[in-house]
């Protein structure tokens, strides 16, 4: 009867072996599935013996080159407006901010006796020029000699160019718009008086704005004047215009090149002083466009794609990347149809043979992955 307790605890021992092996035999198929349903499928061998890649076919196609630069928006005009006579203000025909056209008095100075200096000066050259008419005629008949008829000759010319000063001082009473634009500041009220040189007031045309940046030396080669420009706003807004001027000489300290473009600005958009971006077309090229991720480097850090050439061997091309995003990479430097490889190329050697399968998408729609 003793016997009993030890065959009961030998029968436990065996369940629970038995059970042991069951949960572990259960664990080892579910991790050995999981492994099956996570991970990659690996670059499996042909019937040929060789590694099993695939690849697709990329056709060069025209890719417009854009140079983006960090652009000043100013003004396409802005001036300054000075006093160019000493005078109190009587009066503003114009109000800050409105819009006005070439030759607009823009404000009124008191001409004080500039009128009748205008008159008396305009009364001595008529004077002065009958004189010398007369001394004409006289000095024909010998009634008056060659010295006196130059004499008066000078005294004419110089009362002729007192008119002339005096019909610009009354003019400079009334300032006048310069050219078509907006009155964006006016300082002075009337009864400030001002100063020769004085400035009072800044007109600004923004129908047109200039943007400038500057462009790195090694890219300054691709530049032309004419060429297309989109300025991009802050706010995402787009103009529309052309590069009106590239620099000759770089800048001492930056080795740039300065860079300067007309847009057109025709709901007057309050722009000017602020920052935008410079899209510049410089031309089109051939180009390839494929998934980022079939970009890699090579042992010297160079960028390039992995291809298969006419024997099937796998190649590193190196690449120049013209234009990235997290779905496309266009790429310059490629044959005009190459053959990519978008899987297995991790598995291979440069120089292996190999056996390629379609991968069943075209790269030039970017959708290739690794």
């Amino acid at each position: 009867m003793a016997s009993s307790p030890r065959i009961g605890s030998i029968v436990r021992t065996v369940v629970y072996l038995a059970l042991l092996v069951a949960v572990l035999f259960w664990l080892l198929q579910f991790e050995v599935k999981s492994a099956q349903v996570d991970s990659p499928a690996p670059a499996e061998a042909a019937e040929s013996g060789l590694l099993s890649v695939e690849a697709t076919s990329s056709e060069a196609q025209s890719f417009e080159r854009t140079l983006i630069l960090q652009g000043q928006v100013t003004p396409n005009a802005q001036v300054d407006l000075r006093a160019e006579i000493a005078a109190a203000v009587l009066g503003k025909p114009v109000s800050q901010g409105s819009s006005v056209e070439a030759g607009t008095v823009l404000l009124k100075l008191d001409p004080e006796s500039r009128q009748a200096q205008l008159d008396q000066a305009e009364a001595d050259l008529a004077y002065k020029e009958r004189d010398l008419a007369v001394n004409r005629r006289l000095n024909a008949t010998g009634g008056s000699t060659e010295n006196e008829v130059m004499r008066l000759t000078s005294e004419v010319a110089n009362a002729r160019l007192a008119v002339e000063n005096a019909r610009l001082a009354l003019k400079r009473t009334r300032p006048t718009a310069p050219f078509a634009g907006i009155i964006d500041q006016i300082s002075v009220d009337p009864g400030d008086y001002l100063a020769v040189g004085e400035i009072w007031g800044r007109l600004v045309a923004i129908d047109k704005l200039k943007v400038t940046a500057q462009a790195p030396q090694q890219e300054v080669g691709r530049l032309e004047v004419g060429q297309a420009v989109v300025v991009r706003l802050l706010d995402g807004q787009t103009l529309s215009g052309h590069v009106s001027y590239v620099a000759y000489l770089a800048d001492e300290a930056t080795r740039s090149y300065q860079v300067e473009a007309l847009v057109d600005n025709p709901d007057l958009l309050r722009i000017a002083g602020g920052s935008a971006s410079m899209e510049i077309t410089t031309g089109a090229e051939p180009a390839h466009a494929f998934s980022p991720a079939l970009l890699t480097l090579d042992d010297d850090g160079e960028v390039g794609v992995r291809v298969l050439d006419e024997q099937d061997r796998v190649r590193f091309a190196p690449v120049t990347i013209l234009s990235l995003d997290k779905s496309r990479a266009w790429v310059s430097g490629l044959p005009s149809q190459v053959r990519l490889i978008t899987v297995g190329a991790g598995f291979a050697e440069l120089g292996q043979k190999v056996e390629p399968v379609s991968a069943g998408t075209d790269s030039r729609d970017g959708s290739g992955v690794q």
